[in-house]
């Protein structure tokens, strides 16, 4: 159809157009009140860059970086913790929870969505703080153990130490000095990394006061009164657009239909008349 083409055919239809976007604006506002008001509330972590080394370069959340936080989130340990604070099931929150990076920043947003704009905040920060608390458990975990490695690891040293001296001390009444040189040289070399490892081993405690402050809630959830859906006004537009194009699409089809019939009954009138007897 051009330009001229539509006047008539909105002229003989607009009664159909009007009916059919009346009847899906009114089912749409009908349904938009019958659903349930959903509600979100966003924490925002924020996952600091390392400040000491790790001395056994076991991976953290900043270590892995921001994408890696999710899995961590959702974690049953997580969910846990946080339910036990709110009063609810994990399953419950881990339904109406949802993470994600934003850009490409070390901020992580938690997303919690309930019907009740109070609860979606709480959920949110109490999910981020569960977080917080996880990590610190895993990282004092993470330091018991390195602890105890290296401690395996300096004994092992002294160990090995005090055998090449005594194999030095049975050199010089030897006197070989090819052997003295030697060992000394190992020993060197094992008291400089039995140096490095017990450095490492005093570092640990303020190694994990450091590595407990790497994730931090940049911005708490707070309530917010607007759902998120259903959304009346975007609804009520889109009930409108889609009612005008219903309704051009029906009162085509009625035009359709008609021109049909019309040629029908002209090759019925037409046929009437070449019959014997016709007038």
């Amino acid at each position: 159809m051009d330009t001229w083409d539509w006047i008539p055919f909105l002229r003989r239809r607009w009664r159909t157009i009007a009916i059919t976007v009346l009847v899906v604006v009114v089912a749409t506002l009908a349904v938009t009140l019958v659903l349930a008001p959903a509600f979100q509330s966003t924490a925002t972590l924020a996952i600091q860059p390392l400040t000491l080394d790790n001395p056994l370069q076991t991976p953290s959340s900043a270590q892995l970086g921001a994408e890696a936080v999710g899995e961590l989130v959702k974690s049953p340990n997580v969910m846990r913790l946080a339910a036990r604070t709110l009063g609810r099931t994990p399953e419950a929150l881990g339904a109406s929870l949802d993470y994600r990076v934003i850009g490409k920043s070390n901020l992580v947003a938690i997303t919690a969505e309930t019907d009740n704009p109070l609860l979606a905040a709480r959920i949110a920060n109490a999910v981020a703080q569960a977080y917080i608390d996880e990590n610190a458990a895993q990282l004092r975990s993470s330091s018991v153990q390195a602890q105890e490695m290296l401690q395996q690891k300096l004994s092992d040293q002294r160990l090995q130490i005090a055998e090449l001296q005594r194999q030095l001390a049975q050199a010089r009444k030897g006197g070989d000095s090819a052997g003295v040189a030697a060992l000394q040289d190992q020993i060197g070399s094992m008291q400089a990394g039995y140096e490095q490892v017990l450095q490492a081993w005093q570092n640990l405690p303020s190694s994990q006061v450091a590595l407990s402050t790497q994730v931090q809630i940049a911005d708490a959830a707070r309530p917010n009164m607007s759902p998120v859906r259903p959304r009346p006004s975007l609804n009520l537009i889109l009930g409108l657009v889609g009612g005008i194009f219903i309704g051009l699409a029906i009162g085509s089809l009625q035009d359709s239909v008609e021109s049909m019939r019309r040629r029908r009954g002209d090759t019925s009138g037409g046929l009437g008349k070449s019959l014997p007897g016709g007038d």
